[in-house]
């Protein structure tokens, strides 16, 4: 991909998942239901350049993301897999346990990959 072509892909990637890590914890799973199909996608693809660390994180960030996803290593697995069902990607993003981490790895670490991408 060329860079202005990554660069302008960044910036869609971003304009759906910026606002959602506005959303108040207590309303994340509410929402779920109502996101768009891309949205989802997004997300999910997102946690998959995660697992693959594709935004190039160091070692011990990549520690610190593994321990906070402890316990819920095999619904990452799910989601990040783009052959998983729709269906089945909102009920894990739905679920408490999981989707509280997600979302929580979205606002600390994914978004502000993507931003940092978008400035070099």
């Amino acid at each position: 991909m060329k860079n202005s072509g990554k660069k302008k892909y960044i910036e869609s990637v971003l304009r759906q998942l910026k606002p959602l890590t506005k959303i108040p914890a207590a309303m994340r799973q509410d929402m779920i239901p109502l996101l768009s199909d891309e949205c989802i996608h997004r997300i999910c693809e997102s946690c998959q350049n995660l697992v693959l660390n594709t935004y190039g994180f160091d070692q011990s960030k990549i520690k610190k993301i593994k321990s906070r996803l402890k316990g819920s290593e095999k619904q990452m697995r799910l989601i990040s897999r783009p052959s998983s069902s729709l269906l089945s990607k909102r009920k894990v993003l739905s679920s408490n346990q999981t989707g509280r981490g997600i979302f929580t790895l979205l606002a600390s670490t994914i978004v502000p990959a993507l931003i940092a991408a978008l400035s070099k």
